[in-house]
């Protein structure tokens, strides 16, 4: 396939000054989900852009029990508990099979 530039003619040229009207040819309703303002207030503030940075949960509780964690939730806003816990036993033999049944019967029976 050959390429070649060529000049427009002055008729050309002339009729890309006049005004076009195409009514199928329009600009679209504005859209209401594109921010009119776009200007960050404050990047270093948490509040603000929660999901830029890593939770830092501070410790409430700790000590020979277990340990508690705090962390406010400020992208969702709702309160939500997570509760993991850790059994260690040495009752518990992955080489026995009743200990392994009573241990899952335990945990189920916590749940």
């Amino acid at each position: 396939m050959d390429y070649d530039i060529q000049k427009f003619s002055e008729k050309q040229l002339k009729s890309c000054d006049e005004e076009f009207s195409n009514l199928n040819l329009c600009l679209p309703d504005p859209n209401l989900f594109i921010p009119k303002q776009t200007a960050f207030t404050n990047l270093s503030k948490e509040e603000n852009f929660p999901s830029l940075f890593i939770p830092q949960p501070s410790v409430l509780i700790n000590d020979d029990n277990g340990k508690v964690y705090f962390y406010k939730d400020l992208y969702f806003r709702l309160p939500e508990i997570v509760w993991s816990f850790q059994i260690q036993s040495s009752l518990i033999n992955k080489g026995n099979f009743t200990t392994l049944a009573c241990t899952d019967l335990y945990i189920k029976y916590l749940k």
